[in-house]
């Protein structure tokens, strides 16, 4: 069964097909946490996905600059496993009564975000040095860096939050 499009042939557009799937990823973030930030309960966990939701519209700005570079208009390929991520952390946030559960659920689902961007991010860089853009490969590893730095957060701030239920 074949996933991707029959236009993909190179590592170019392999590249340039991953890129849009990840302007999608970070779009469908900034409008899913303003929702995951109203379900938090805790103060310290809504100021770390409001600063999530700071960073995601700076990752936003860093990847239409790379579209831009390569002469690009950006575009959003929907990934049916970001999708999947979103959902569940959409279920979560209404999924439980008690504040420090549903907490707990909310930094989780935020976590799987991060890391859906690390991974995309990780190689959206090996990729662009391959083909020769260490430009793109620069800004790139500017929002791999906060992803990076967002995802230690919520697991060093909030884990106590975890183990204390």
């Amino acid at each position: 069964m074949r996933v991707l499009s029959s236009e993909l042939r190179t590592l170019d557009d392999l590249f340039v097909y991953s890129l849009h799937r990840v302007y999608f990823a970070e779009r469908q973030i900034e409008t899913t946490l303003p929702a995951l930030i109203a379900s938090a309960s805790c103060r310290s966990l809504k100021t770390d996905l409001a600063q999530h939701l700071f960073q995601t519209k700076i990752h936003i700005q860093g990847v239409k600059k790379v579209f831009q570079m390569l002469g690009i208009d950006p575009r959003e390929v929907v990934c049916p496993a970001f999708v999947g991520i979103l959902k569940e952390a959409d279920d979560l946030a209404g999924e439980f009564d008690d504040g420090t559960v549903r907490d707990a659920a909310l930094t989780a689902a935020a976590r799987a975000m991060k890391h859906y961007g690390i991974a995309r991010y990780g190689s959206l860089i090996a990729w662009a040095k391959q083909l020769g853009r260490n430009d793109c490969a620069a800004l790139l590893r500017q929002n791999l860096d906060d992803e990076k730095a967002v995802a230690t957060a919520l697991i060093e701030k909030h884990v106590a939050l975890q183990l204390a239920i």
